[in-house]
């Protein structure tokens, strides 16, 4: 028996909830593991370029960019999909 507040309470009581503790502590750390990993995925997928035209990513060096007068790239189309643009624009 241990006194805690002006109560006793059977040691084998304050054990158990001593693990329970650390149990949900675990849970509690392998949760924020899981949400950091989720954020990294969802920056890194943000960061991909995507085609206007067909939403698909776009490989490095396969691309035709827009950029608004600051110089900020706004839109990226792949090469074929530009093409196929301005030819429907002809």
């Amino acid at each position: 028996m241990q006194t805690y507040n002006n109560r006793t309470y059977p040691k084998e009581q304050i054990e158990t909830t001593l693990i329970r503790l650390n149990s949900l502590k675990l849970k509690v750390t392998e949760l924020r593991v899981k949400c950091e990993k989720l954020k990294r995925l969802q920056k890194e997928k943000l960061n991909e370029n995507r085609c206007k035209a067909c939403n698909k990513k776009i490989t490095h060096s396969k691309e035709v960019t827009f950029k608004d007068p600051s110089g900020k790239i706004t839109q990226y189309y792949h090469k074929h999909c530009f093409e196929t643009f301005i030819a429907y624009l002809k």
